[in-house]
């Protein structure tokens, strides 16, 4: 069964030009996809999938799609117009991977600050840093943080990569 992180459902109607569309999107956190299904109402519609690295990039560019899609006149919609099974336990879940999400993000990022000086001295045999590294890691398993800590941040601009990377991540969930 798919990992479906992201949900969303767009449509845009108006009778005086007989336009009655639909956009849909959703992320697959296992292999890191954005699938978006695209037609007119009461039709099954095209489909494309984008393959990403990871899920940040994916959120990121279904924000963006989102964004250009409601700047077209599309408006969001709190359930699909043909639901195809119920959608509440589907909504459900979802929330509670947000809202789990969400906690790991802000915990992720107050760890970075922790682990800030560690890397910025350069002291990667501390225990205290090698046990905060090995928590990031179970934490945002989508970062793919190398637990060594001789490999996990080589400088601070990988360590800043990571917290540029959760804040994406913070936004897309907010």
């Amino acid at each position: 069964m798919a990992n479906i992180i992201s949900r969303i459902c767009l449509e845009c109607r108006n009778d005086a030009t007989n336009t009655n569309k639909f956009w849909k999107a959703e992320i697959n956190a296992d292999n890191c996809q954005l699938t978006t299904t695209w037609g007119r109402i009461g039709t099954k519609g095209q489909s494309k999938s984008h393959q990403f690295y990871n899920v940040i990039d994916a959120e990121f560019k279904l924000k963006q799609l989102k964004m250009e899609k409601l700047n077209k006149g599309y408006t969001e919609l709190k359930q699909p117009s043909s639901p195809k099974k119920s959608t509440a336990n589907v909504k459900t879940v979802n929330q509670v991977k947000t809202d789990t999400n969400l906690a790991q993000v802000n915990a992720a990022l107050l760890l970075l600050n922790v682990i800030q000086p560690y890397v910025r001295g350069a002291d990667f045999n501390n225990l205290s840093y090698a046990g905060m590294l090995k928590d990031l890691a179970e934490l945002v398993p989508f970062l793919q943080i190398n637990p060594n800590p001789q490999k996990a941040f080589a400088d601070v601009v990988s360590l800043e990569d990571a917290r540029r990377r959760l804040q994406l991540k913070l936004a897309a969930l907010q």
